[in-house]
């Protein structure tokens, strides 16, 4: 189960983004959580608001491509081609980041 993700210059993102589908232990309990082993709860629905051009899509496509690196990537790259992604496009120079 994914609990979080987080990446940097990729796309329209530059600084670091975070997305947690973790809750406190203050919201009230509903049919949307998950409860886990280890005591805390997740989301099971998360939405994503926000005006047309503010990076909704943006938010979601390092999901699409960590799905491609590591599903598909050693199919069909060699291992000296570079991998092929978008960083931002004023720091093409600097490294781009995942976490999960």
């Amino acid at each position: 189960m994914i609990k979080s993700f987080s990446f940097s210059n990729f796309y329209s993102f530059y600084e670091e983004t975070h997305v947690s589908f973790m809750l406190g232990k203050k919201p009230t309990i509903t049919d949307y959580d998950i409860n886990l082993d280890s005591n805390e709860r997740a989301n099971k629905v998360i939405a994503v608001l926000g005006a047309n051009g503010s990076g909704k899509t943006q938010l979601l496509k390092p999901f699409a491509f960590l799905t491609w690196f590591i599903i598909n990537s050693h199919k069909s790259l060699e291992p000296e081609d570079d991998i092929p992604f978008s960083p931002h496009a004023l720091h093409t120079d600097e490294e781009t980041n995942f976490e999960v």
